[in-house]
């Protein structure tokens, strides 16, 4: 269990942070899943960021299910680009096969060149094959935006090939 810092006691959303920690190496049981919820919604950003990070480490339906959820709301906020990056980083952390085309359709469906850098995350961590069945619909798409995506989706998976180790042989 966390411990308190002497800031925490006169900082009610540090304290409020720091409960929140205590739930990431802790299964959700309904008294843990109210609070972190209550923190998803809270107002404070960093509160939120907390809330995200052990939705993440939970990793079931329903806290994936609730990283959607921010993740959209915070799409109809302007400036919040820095908690978005949060939201998309927990859903790399814990996404299931089944939210796959969601994230791409995130992804590919961004027109704003700097929402769909705020995506690219998702193209690292989605299995390749996935991301190159739609990196060919999309190369192949009326809109020059989708076909735009698709060109910077591929180099990232160049880039990303570049930085894993060699496959090593078994002799």
């Amino acid at each position: 269990m966390k411990r308190r810092t002497p800031e925490a006691e006169n900082d009610p959303i540090k304290a409020w942070c720091d409960r929140l920690a205590t739930h990431l190496h802790s299964r959700p049981n309904a008294t843990s899943r109210r609070e972190v919820e209550e923190g998803l919604r809270s107002k404070w950003e960093g509160v939120q960021v907390w809330a995200g990070r052990v939705l993440a480490s939970w990793g079931d339906r329903r806290s994936i299910d609730l990283l959607h959820e921010w993740l959209e709301g915070l799409l109809e906020k302007e400036a919040a680009w820095s908690v978005r990056g949060e939201a998309v980083r927990a859903l790399c952390q814990c996404y299931k096969p089944a939210d796959v085309p969601w994230m791409l359709d995130l992804y590919f469906g961004a027109n704003d060149p700097l929402l769909r850098h705020e995506f690219g995350p998702f193209i690292f961590v989605i299995p390749e094959n996935d991301v190159r069945k739609r990196i060919r619909r999309e190369a192949q798409s009326a809109s020059a935006v989708r076909r735009d995506a698709a060109r910077i989706a591929s180099r990232i998976l160049q880039y990303r090939a570049a930085r894993q180790p060699p496959k090593r042989t078994v002799r």
